[in-house]
C-alpha cells in the first residue's frame, strides 16, 4: 500500500513525499507566526506592566514627601497648640486673680 501511496499521482502530478513536505512547511510556517505573535504580546504586557511599575514608583515617592510634609506641619500645629494652651491658661490665671 505504501508503495502506491509514494507513486506520482496521475491527476495532478505531485508525489506525496512533496506534499508531506508542504504540509510540514505550512504547519511550521503557523507555529513560527503564532510565536511571534505571542512574544509580540508578551514584550507589550511588559513594557506596560514597566510603565504601570513606574507610575507606581512616582505615586509612592509623592506619597512619601507629602507624609513628611504632614508631620513637620503636624509637628507645627502641636507647637502652635500648646502656645494657645499657655495663653489662654495665663488668660484664665489673670480672670481669677481679677474676680
Amino acid at each position: 500500500m505504501l508503495p502506491m501511496l509514494l507513486q506520482e499521482s496521475s491527476s495532478s502530478g505531485t508525489q506525496w513525499p512533496d506534499a508531506l513536505i508542504a504540509s510540514a512547511g505550512i504547519a511550521m510556517v503557523t507555529a513560527i507566526t503564532v510565536v511571534v505573535i505571542w512574544q509580540f504580546f508578551v514584550s507589550w504586557r511588559a513594557r506596560v506592566s514597566a510603565a504601570r511599575e513606574d507610575a507606581y514608583r512616582d505615586l509612592s515617592a509623592r506619597f512619601a514627601s507629602t507624609q513628611e510634609q504632614l508631620v513637620v506641619d503636624q509637628g507645627r500645629v502641636a507647637a502652635d497648640l500648646s502656645e494657645v494652651k499657655a495663653r489662654i491658661e495665663n488668660v484664665e490665671r489673670i480672670l481669677r486673680e481679677v474676680e
